[in-house]
């Protein structure tokens, strides 16, 4: 994985986990109210928002850069909630 690749995912991953937890804590009403202040669409707050329920090893893997190719921010905001089905439709290995 490239260095920029894993660089943006992180920073996404971070900032999906930042978004939910100003959502859940209060701080914000909406993922609207992100939208506005980040320049963004709800849509893309949605997606981004996604990435803070991956799964902890896959997360780690994204870190390490140990991702299988072609594994970027699209694909990881496609994955079900499912920790399992994350790791099957991504072909890693159940972590121990």
């Amino acid at each position: 994985m490239q260095l920029e690749v894993r660089v943006t995912l992180v920073r996404a991953i971070s900032l999906g986990r930042l978004w939910l937890q100003e959502l859940t804590s209060g701080k914000v009403k909406d993922t609207e109210e992100i939208a506005i202040r980040e320049g963004r669409s709800k849509r893309s707050v949605h997606m981004t928002m996604s990435l803070a329920f991956l799964a902890p090893d896959i997360v780690e893997a994204a870190i390490n850069g140990t991702l299988p190719r072609r594994v970027g921010i699209t694909r990881l905001t496609d994955l079900p909630p499912s920790w399992c089905k994350q790791r099957e439709m991504l072909g890693l290995r159940q972590s121990n």
